[in-house]
């Protein structure tokens, strides 16, 4: 494990600044948006899902005038939710941190660079949960001829967005409608990997749809996120560039895409609740709603860390760590990722040959 030590704190102070831009940028993060809060009282549990079948059924009959009441046929299930709590911590001697330069002061730069790790672990542990074949009815993969979409069946087949002879928006469209034909509800997020949403930006289709006139042509720049929200018919776009290290400590960095960056999630987000206390994080999509239905949320236990983003920072003396004593900081986090409907979600697979 990597430590501060005498020859670590005596360094230059730009270049030093410099170094703490290597935190990656945190637009390519997801997680925290994708999915609304579920607080939760404790680590694992059972929650009612209504069966939606029984909802939608029509039971209502014509009735005689002397006849009994004819009763509704309705029921629950329950569903499992587990939240694994997840720490890491760092330990900084006396001594050390008074010798260290005011720019690279180790009481600063350690708990922003334990939140980071938080948040990488977040991403990984919701691209571990989202992309994954089994948490979804339905999944779409990507061919690059003889597609067979199957629409409103458990698997399906497209042809690849990159290709200029399709049109990524039809396709993304039918799939939102055949989720409100599956659920009562459209789908109203998207969640792109990387390169598959340079592909549909850059699309020609895409880009001549954009175009306005009476005679359009292929307009240069690509189109943005709101831009593919609008065409699609969605409420809000994301596009999941973030990477990681897969390499171990000690050998050359191999860096990878966290989401499979030929993927993409079509689901249902639902909007914030009204009247919630606003979250530090741009686009949060708010708390669960059971009066809104959603494809998923992110349980987390908020009294165990004591605010709404799952995340907690403490810092704890041990007098005997070192020289002086050491001050270790450590990170918690209580969140974990939960199906609340499989039918809300449509995972798309290897849409770039």
């Amino acid at each position: 494990m990597p430590t501060f030590t005498p020859g670590d704190v005596y360094t230059n102070v730009p270049l030093t600044q410099a170094a703490i831009k290597l935190f990656q940028s945190g637009e390519g993060f997801v997680a925290r948006k994708a999915a609304p809060r579920m607080p939760v009282k404790k680590l694992s549990g059972t929650y009612y899902k209504w069966k939606q079948g029984d909802l939608n059924r029509n039971e209502m009959v014509v009735r005689g005038y002397n006849s009994p009441t004819p009763i509704a046929a309705f029921g629950k299930e329950t569903a499992m939710f587990e939240i694994n709590a997840r720490s890491l911590g760092y330990n900084l001697n006396d001594w050390l941190k008074r010798a260290s330069d005011v720019a690279i002061d180790p009481s600063q730069i350690i708990p922003q660079l334990l939140a980071y790790k938080a948040s990488l672990s977040l991403e990984l542990l919701f691209s571990a949960f989202a992309f994954a074949d089994t948490t979804w009815f339905r999944v779409v993969t990507g061919v690059s001829s003889g597609a067979a979409p199957a629409r409103t069946t458990a698997t399906g087949t497209r042809i690849h967005f990159s290709d200029a002879n399709t049109d990524p928006i039809k396709a993304i469209r039918e799939e939102r409608n055949d989720i409100e034909l599956a659920t009562g509800w459209k789908g109203d997020a998207i969640i792109f990997g990387a390169d598959l949403f340079e592909a549909v930006a850059m699309h020609p289709l895409v880009r001549a749809t954009l175009t306005n006139g009476a005679n359009p042509i292929l307009r240069d720049a690509p189109a943005n996120e709101s831009e593919i929200a609008r065409l699609c018919g969605v409420k809000w776009v994301g596009v999941a560039s973030a990477i990681y290290n897969t390499a171990l400590e000690g050998e050359t960095a191999t860096n990878s895409r966290i989401v499979p960056s030929d993927g993409m999630l079509l689901y249902r987000r639902f909007p914030a609740m009204q009247g919630e206390a606003a979250s530090a994080v741009a686009d949060d999509a708010g708390v669960f709603n059971p009066e809104a239905p959603c494809a998923m949320a992110r349980a987390q236990w908020e009294e165990a860390v004591g605010n709404t983003e799952g995340f907690r920072l403490r810092s704890i003396r041990d007098e005997d760590a070192g020289p002086g004593g050491s001050q270790k900081t450590v990170c918690d986090s209580a969140h974990d990722f939960t199906l609340v409907n499989s039918k809300m979600g449509v995972l798309f697979k290897t849409m770039l040959p």
